[in-house]
């Protein structure tokens, strides 16, 4: 278990109280701490735009499938 103190004025800023779970994303030598429920709403959100870019692909043919 890894427990660190985050100040009171950035846990305000994301959102976080006492107990809450959160996400530690990051690589390399940087990282940000989310709100385990705000970032899995963000991971969709990603998601969805993602899947909508891939639909406009030229990379696809007719039938939608990836050429």
């Amino acid at each position: 278990q890894f427990r660190f103190v985050l100040p009171a004025t950035l846990a305000s800023y994301a959102g976080l109280g006492k107990g809450d779970e959160v996400a530690i994303i990051g690589a390399g030598e940087w990282l940000e701490i989310w709100s385990a429920s705000r970032w899995a709403e963000m991971e969709a959100q990603g998601m969805d735009t993602l899947r909508e870019e891939l639909e406009k692909s030229p990379a696809r043919n007719d039938e939608g499938a990836l050429r």
